[in-house]
Order: C-alpha cells, then sequence, then structure tokens
C-alpha cells in the first residue's frame, strides 16, 4: 500500500509466540525516482499503547528492484497474544511499500 508519514498499519496479530528471523522490504517508485520510508515496528498486546520496538531505531528502506533484508533486531522474540504494526515516520517520493515476514511460530 501507499505509505505517508505518521501512517500506522496493523500486519498481524499472533496468538502463539513467535521468532523473528527476517523481514523483506521493497519501496516501489510513484512519480519520484528516489522513494524511501523510515518505518518502525512495535508489538503489543493493547494497538492503541507505543507499543515495544523491534528495530532500535527504526529503519529505511530504498530498494526499488532487490528486497531489503533485515536481520538486525533489538526485539526478535514476540510473545503470544500481541498485534505487530508498523509506523511509518518519513516518507518521501509517493512509495508503495511491500513487506514480508520470515518467522517460526514457537508455540
Amino acid at each position: 500500500p501507499r505509505m505517508d508519514a505518521e501512517d500506522g498499519a496493523t500486519l498481524i496479530y499472533i496468538n502463539t509466540p513467535i521468532t523473528l528471523s527476517q523481514i523483506y522490504t521493497v519501496c516501489l517508485k510513484s512519480a519520484s525516482a528516489s522513494p524511501s520510508i523510515k518505518f518502525y515496528m512495535r508489538y503489543g498486546s493493547d494497538r492503541s499503547t507505543a507499543g515495544t520496538n523491534i528495530f532500535t531505531a527504526g529503519h529505511t528502506t530504498t530498494t526499488e528492484t532487490t528486497p531489503d533484508i533485515i536481520t538486525d533486531f533489538s526485539v526478535n522474540m514476540i510473545p503470544a497474544n500481541n498485534f505487530i504494526w508498523l509506523d511509518a515516520s518519513t516518507v518521501s517520493g509517493d512509495p508503495s511499500f511491500h513487506m514480508t515476514i520470515y518467522y517460526t511460530s514457537e508455540g
């Protein structure tokens, strides 16, 4: 989907614990030749709270053709009964953003 700064999106609700292994992202251009998006991923049992950051300082994706493969998590074990969501902080170039999350169920 298209993302704007300050947009947020719930990605998944997990009912068993999981371990994140990799996240692939691609930022496809629209009108701009240099699309990018800086985002934070968080988790928590209450989606209306700030949640716990999965990346320490957020992550910026600018790749258009090959996926940006993310493996540097500050937290990779997510307990059961939590939402995982994305918060965009900086967006340029009106990109279309795509994400694939690889994880192992621990339950």
